[in-house]
């Protein structure tokens, strides 16, 4: 239906999820389940500023549905020495609402595409050898594609979401000991990787850049205080975080906002109410 002010959505949203324990400590499942977003009025600007250019937007954007359909399982191993998490999924989001640019005005109007299909992969493993010791590693796989091309966007049958990474990954190393009574030592090291995003919808946006991003925390927990010394960024990655943000402003160059913050050095102190920060790993 066409939502006016005042206008409620009504939408039947089913969930089923069937779950086996082989054994205590291992769970497979599968699960289904609808969801859907409630319309909304078109931009007033954007519709005035359509009208005079022509270009034929709706008063109003209809509601969103996505059904959504995953398989899965984790488990422990090795007398929990291993912890194991994997899962597929796959979705099809009908009646996706994307941008589409108002002639020269820097204005963007609303309208309903034909919608998205994702299919994923992803999986985590996280390794506990020793007392206090944590090991993680984890990563993703996504297709995510517009089901059907849009008039006066770059938007494709087949083209990639906007602003989606392909391939997402995660690794930490976690340690946490007991120096002295009541007084804990932790460290820490991460890294965080993520493939370029891209921004199909609008072709002058330049896509964002492969990120690695890489991490590092030592502190000591006294009582309900936490001190830290910290680098961030410690590989001193400048690239484009998002496509959003990265455009041509002349002739081989560009301007790209925001970008990962430099590599960064600080001290960093926190209280914890309630109970002790530190805790015996």
């Amino acid at each position: 239906m066409t939502p006016d002010l005042g206008d409620t959505y009504e939408s039947w949203n089913p969930r089923v999820s069937i779950a086996w324990h082989p054994r205590p400590s291992a769970t497979l499942y599968v699960s289904a389940a609808k969801g859907f977003r409630a319309g909304q009025l078109q931009p007033s600007t954007s519709l005035a500023l359509a009208t005079p250019l022509g270009i034929d937007l709706p008063a109003a954007l209809a509601q969103d549905s996505i059904w959504s359909y995953e398989i899965g399982g984790k488990a422990e191993l090795f007398d929990r020495l291993l912890r194991i998490e994997g899962a597929l999924y796959y979705s099809d989001w009908k009646d996706v609402t994307v941008r589409v640019p108002v002639g020269d005005s820097g204005f963007n109007g609303l309208i309903n595409s034909k919608g998205t299909t994702t299919k994923g992969a992803e999986l985590s493993l996280t390794l506990s050898p020793v007392a206090g010791l944590t090991v993680v590693a984890s990563g993703s796989y996504i297709d995510a594609t517009y089901s059907m091309a849009v008039p006066e966007t770059g938007i494709v049958k087949g083209a990639v979401v906007d602003d989606v990474a392909k391939f997402t990954a995660n690794a930490s190393v976690d340690y946490r000991a007991t120096l002295a009574d009541g007084l804990g030592g932790f460290a820490r090291l991460s890294w965080q990787h993520s493939s370029p995003r891209s921004f199909v919808a609008f072709p002058g946006f330049l896509p964002g850049d492969s990120i690695d991003r890489l991490d590092a925390r030592l502190g000591v927990d006294i009582d309900r205080l936490s001190i830290a010394l910290f680098a961030d960024n410690l590989a001193d990655d400048r690239g484009a975080t998002s496509n959003r943000s990265v455009f041509p402003v002349e002739s081989g160059s560009d301007k790209v906002s925001p970008r990962l913050r430099p590599r960064t050095f600080g001290v960093e102190l926190s209280f914890r109410y309630g109970g002790p920060a530190f805790r015996r790993p």
